[in-house]
């Protein structure tokens, strides 16, 4: 039966009331909360931009012109409270809410500025929970509906409630800020407009899961674990579902949620079977108790329920994000919390593995695996990451563990890494099902641990073999390397070989299940492909490996059967030693010429088909006390646009620094002025010599314009810079443009740091030199030219060592002209760097190395140098 919460809804209404006038009171503040002063808006957060003439709303639009403007429909009246009562202000930048006092003008005006591009662009942002018959039926129904941040398709979704004391519903402070910084952290978020009413708000909240499981496909969501937040009242909603689950308010019997997300509310109830719990609260809230809250969730963990608890010192209700406050960040923290909740973690343990863990999702299902992590593992540095997948011994119903315990290839990996995290999936057949779900463990395991991409291994024996085969048919791209043991291929080859997984194949000649004609067939079909590619013998014997044993090689170790047998590879040193000897090595890129290539002429003039340059402002911290936050700066930097941009399609990304003297306009200009450098991109695209690609343009200027002049200084600015580059300004980008981060968290920089280069002139390539020393996580491609390096050949391997990266990580292209100034230092520095060097070599290829160095006869320290360098940088990075 439903639950009836009438007496909770006037309880709640009245203590909010009361709180409130008592501020008034206190405070002698009208009867608005009190707003902080109007700013320009923060980059928006979605990779969607203001192209074709889209005005974009500021602070001073009017709230009426939001809501009235036809790309938002019917629904635009439900961005601010239906009951107009309970909001003041006439723009979005004097919006105030009741009983809230720390809204963000900038966040409402990125807020608003998301939804109009989304719905400009055709997206569905916002989706009806009910039907047009049920609304006639009960017209409060038509101020309810769901706004929709889309994330990462396929990830899972949350459900963000605001406050509002169930009189009306506060999401421009209390659901919409936190439903788009989960959708930039990749989860798909979902802001509910409920009606008034504790009872109400509660049925509406279950309808609105019930209607996200009905339609995951079309919405693209995984509803595994699906979290649900809330604040003051909207975190009583979510407790209540957590407790009783949707089918107590009329949504059907569906999963409780996999986590609640509480903040500031003075909920005390709770059951035995209560989910997952985060709450935050500030200690000088009036109306949420943090002593209600902590004796709650002590409650929870004394039922052992996982429990986090935060109060915040000195805070009042309703902070929101707490941005500028001592709970900025808290939701990252919730965010982590809701994380752990993916996976129920195994509480025994065999030889090192800990064993029966689970991670649930929703297409998948739940699976099964064993896990070994070394003890040095603290997530600092990238980790090796093996799969092994067992026979029909080792599967799921053969008992807990009882793939390790048949196998021994997880435990003799060990041997050939130290640094390597192994996996051993318990599936239930070697199928396509086994498989998908092979891979969503695999992509669990890049996203949620700090994995080495360019050493993921795999081996699968015979069932398990079977099923490998048919990952890297589906995902080959995903490994470095796979070992196929007594097996058959049921794969797609064609799609292995478009990409060159190394793979050996091994298996007894006389193989009691199989025999081993499949895998000479396989071996035999994939070596035609690759002659079908152009590739030669000497290539073809690098990427695939056929290793048929014949009796005498079982006979000898005392072994029989040569199925059973298989089991032998794994310590077989020659085997298991090609596997974790390949280390996936990129090609993104082309190849240096010999000589640097002269700009074409006429590329100095306009193009055709021009880019466009747009200003992005960001929020960053005074780079001398960064740490500290001390000093909040609002700085600018110019973004290239290729001609054509499309938001729908990804594009590499190159951040270009300035030199000495200089500014953030220097190297390409702005609309009104473009440079010549923008001139010779535009060419370049253009005629197809450089892939369309996004150019940052930063300033490392710090508080003033003329830092740049400053040598001193400048020097350690751009020793500085970094933390402003990757906490500040890549997210700032790289969520309003289109480039390969799925998220903009360090995770997400990381993931996609092989379509991300760094390069500079001058005080422009020191800028660069210090992005390769702290921020080699996030960057593939670095171009310093006529400017370093910073240390020795020692102090750069040790960069690169201390980094857990390995040599084929990154590349470093540098150039310098025979008149420059900086010539002779700079070269004797580079040659010094990959002369005898364990970790830099020189190439004119990745392939072939991963530095190249290159000088122009008669250049000098001046822009046409410049212009030329960055020119040829772009010729190479990611042009195969």
């Amino acid at each position: 039966m439903p639950i009836k919460m009438e007496s909770i809804m006037k309880k709640m209404i009245s203590i909010c009331l009361l709180s409130a006038l008592s501020a008034l009171l206190l405070s002698a503040c009208g009867g608005g909360a009190q707003m902080a002063a109007a700013a320009g808006p923060e980059p928006l957060a979605t990779n969607l931009s203001a192209q074709n003439g889209d005005a974009l709303y500021t602070a001073d639009t009017p709230i009426s012109d939001v809501m009235g403007d036809p790309v938002f429909g019917s629904y635009g009246r439900l961005i601010f409270p239906a009951n107009s009562s309970y909001y003041s202000g006439n723009t979005l930048g004097d919006l105030g809410l009741t009983w809230y006092s720390h809204i963000d003008p900038d966040k409402t005006v990125e807020i608003v500025n998301t939804m109009y591009l989304h719905a400009k662009a055709g997206d569905t942002i916002f989706y009806d929970i009910y039907t047009e018959e049920e609304k006639a039926a009960d017209p409060a129904k038509k101020d309810t509906g769901l706004f929709f941040f889309k994330g990462t398709p396929g990830e899972r979704f949350a459900i963000c409630n605001a406050g509002g004391g169930f009189a009306y519903v506060g999401a421009m402070h209390d659901s919409f800020p936190h439903a788009l910084e989960l959708s930039q952290m990749g989860y798909n978020a979902f802001a509910l407009i409920y009606r008034p009413g504790a009872q109400t708000a509660c049925e509406d909240l279950a309808r609105a899961i019930q209607f996200i499981f009905e339609h995951a496909d079309e919405l693209e969501v995984d509803t595994a674990c699906y979290s649900l937040w809330g604040g003051s009242a909207g975190g009583r909603m979510a407790a209540y579902l957590g407790s009783y689950g949707p089918e107590a308010f009329g949504g059907g019997d569906l999963p409780k949620p996999g986590a609640v997300i509480m903040q500031y509310t003075g909920h005390s109830e709770y059951t035995e079977s209560d989910p997952p719990t985060y709450a935050c609260v500030g200690t000088n809230d009036g109306i949420a108790s943090w002593r209600t809250m902590e004796r709650r969730l002590e409650a929870l963990e004394a039922q052992g329920i996982p429990t986090e608890f935060h109060a915040y010192e000195g805070l009042g209700h309703g902070f929101g994000l707490g941005t500028g406050t001592v709970a900025e960040g808290w939701i990252k923290d919730a965010a982590a919390f809701w994380e752990d909740q993916f996976v129920t973690l195994g509480t025994e343990t065999y030889r090192g593995f800990t064993v029966d863990n689970v991670l649930h999702t929703g297409t998948n299902g739940d699976i099964h695996y064993n896990v070994y992590i070394p003890e040095s593992y603290d997530g600092s540095k990238p980790y090796a990451l093996f799969f092994t997948l067992p026979g029909y011994e080792g599967l799921y119903f053969q008992g807990v563990a009882s793939n390790i315990k048949a196998e021994s290839f997880g435990f003799e990996a060990q041997k050939y890494n130290e640094k390597m995290i192994v996996v051993a999936p318990q599936l239930s057949d070697w199928g396509e099902t086994s498989a998908n779900q092979t891979i969503a463990l695999v992509e669990y395991f890049l996203k949620h641990y700090n994995i080495d991409r360019a050493r993921v291994y795999a081996n699968g024996y015979s069932g398990g073999g079977e099923t490998m085969s048919i990952v890297m048919g589906k995902r080959p791209e995903l490994f470095a390397a796979y070992l196929h043991c007594s097996s058959q291929w049921d794969g797609d080859l064609a799609v292995l070989a478009q990409s060159r997984t190394p793979v050996y194949l091994a298996v007894g000649r006389n193989d009691e299940y199989y025999g081993s004609e499949p895998t000479q067939k396989a071996y035999d079909t994939l070596y035609g492909l690759y002659q079908d590619q152009g590739l030669s013998k000497e290539e073809i014997d690098r990427l695939l490996v056929l290793d048929i044993k014949e009796k005498s090689y079982f006979t000898a170790k005392g072994v029989n059967n040569e199925h059973g047998g298989g089991g032998l590879f794994a310590s077989d040193e020659k085997i298991m030693g090609w596997l974790f000897s390949q280390t996936k090595r990129t090609a993104l890129s082309g190849i240096i010429p010999e000589e640097l290539e002269y700009v074409p002429e006429g590329y100095q003039q306009p193009a055709q088909h021009p880019g466009t340059l747009e200003k992005l402002e960001y929020q960053t911290w005074e780079s001398f006390s960064y740490a500290e936050k001390s000093q909040k700066l609002t700085k600018t930097a110019w973004v290239y646009l290729p001609y054509g941009y499309d938001e729908s399609k990804q594009y590499n990304i190159f951040y270009l620094s300035h030199g000495g003297w200089s500014n953030e306009t220097t190297t390409m200009g702005t609309p009104e002025r473009p440079h010549e450098f923008k001139h010779i991109v535009d060419h370049a695209i253009e005629d197809g010599l450089i892939q369309p690609l996004i150019i940052v343009l930063p300033t490392y200027n710090n508080t003033s314009e003329s830092d740049s002049g400053n040598y001193s200084l400048a020097l350690r600015l751009v020793d500085n810079f970094h933390n402003e580059l990757v906490n500040d300004l890549i997210p700032a980008a790289e969520s309003k443009y289109s480039t390969f981060a799925e998220t903009t968290d360090l995770k997400g920089i990381a993931a996609s740091r092989d379509h991300r280069a760094f390069g500079g002139f001058s005080m422009g390539s020191m800028n660069t030199w210090h992005a390769f020393e702290y921020c080699l996580d996030y960057f593939r491609y670095f171009a310093p030219s006529s400017g370093g390096p910073i240390g020795n050949r020692a102090y750069m391997e040790e960069i690169v060592q201390s980094s857990g990266h390995s040599p084929g990580d990154f590349f470093i292209f540098t150039a310098s002209g025979t008149d420059d100034f900086a010539y002779s230092g700079f070269k004797r520095g580079v040659m010094d760097m990959g002369t005898d060097s364990e970790i830099f070599t020189f190439g004119d290829s990745e392939a072939e190395g991963n530095l190249s160095f290159r000088e122009q006869e008669g250049y000098s320290h001046n822009g046409t140098a410049a212009n030329e360098y960055m020119y040829n940088a772009l010729r190479f990075f990611w042009n195969t």
